[in-house]
This record gives C-alpha cells, structure tokens and sequence, in this order.
C-alpha cells in the first residue's frame, strides 16, 4: 500500500492506497472504515485487495487519530465529521485524471459519515467524478449503539 499522509490547517489524516493499474480511466474506490479502524483493519484489508484485483485503486481513509499517528490537533472525528472526507475526495478527483471515477463505500461509523457527506454535498458530488457509494451497517440510532458498546 501507498500512503499519503495529509496535513491542512492544523488537521492530520492519511490515506494508504493500493497502486494503480491504469493511469487513463483510472476508477478508484475510496474506503470509510468503521469507529477506529484504519487501512491495516482486517475486512479493509480485504476490500482494497479485492478491488485491486478488479484492476482499480482502493483508497482507505485513516480517521485522525488511527493511523498509527498521533492526533495532534484539537478536532478529532466523530458521527458527523465529514471535513477531513470532503478534503480526500477533492485530491483524489485531481489524481484520477480527466476519465477517472471515484466510488465509495463506507461501513459502520464511517457509512455515516459518507451518507452525511454526499447528503451535504447533494448534486455537487457530480463535480468530484464520484459516479457511486455504498453503505453498510450505518448506525441508524447512534444514542442506543453507544449503551451495546459501552456493555462490551
């Protein structure tokens, strides 16, 4: 895996991507894990290999906080935070080329955090060449998750 470590404005995540196959028509798929997960988690791991193995790019994104660095800023992520998102979808919309597609996928936690981005992003999403997502066990009702957690 590649990694691109991103800083702006005082924020810091990374993403780590599998290489490239294509330079013209490149698809990339970008990867949202769950509450603490990261692009060494094992189902991420297993995504990003199978869609590598497809012929596109898999691009996980690693939360503030876990990636094996140390979140140094006053802002970590949460439910809603869709900031540090928006900042890897518009970089990977420069990297694609001018036909490349971006499609997403998100899981747990970070299944919300992508439905809340393409809802704020609404029919602007096009500019970004994102053509597709999907969502898998979203948090619907985020109050009773947090008390089967906290049982353990």
């Amino acid at each position: 895996q590649q990694a691109d470590d991103i800083r702006e404005e005082g924020s810091f995540h990374s993403t780590n991507s599998t290489p490239s196959r294509s330079k013209s028509g490149q698809v990339v798929v970008i990867i949202v894990p769950g509450t603490e997960s990261s692009s060494y988690g094992p189902y991420n791991l297993r995504l990003a290999n199978a869609i590598h193995e497809m012929g596109w790019t898999a691009k996980v994104v690693n939360f503030r906080g876990c990636s094996g660095q140390v979140n140094n800023t006053p802002r970590s992520y949460h439910l809603g935070f869709t900031e540090d998102l928006k900042v890897v979808v518009e970089k990977t919309a420069r990297e694609v080329g001018p036909d490349g597609v971006i499609y997403m996928c998100g899981m747990s936690l970070g299944a919300n955090v992508l439905l809340k981005f393409l809802g704020e992003m609404g029919n602007d999403i096009l500019k970004y060449k994102v053509r597709g997502a999907a969502a898998a066990c979203v948090p619907f009702d985020p109050y009773a998750c947090h008390f089967v957690l906290n049982a353990g």
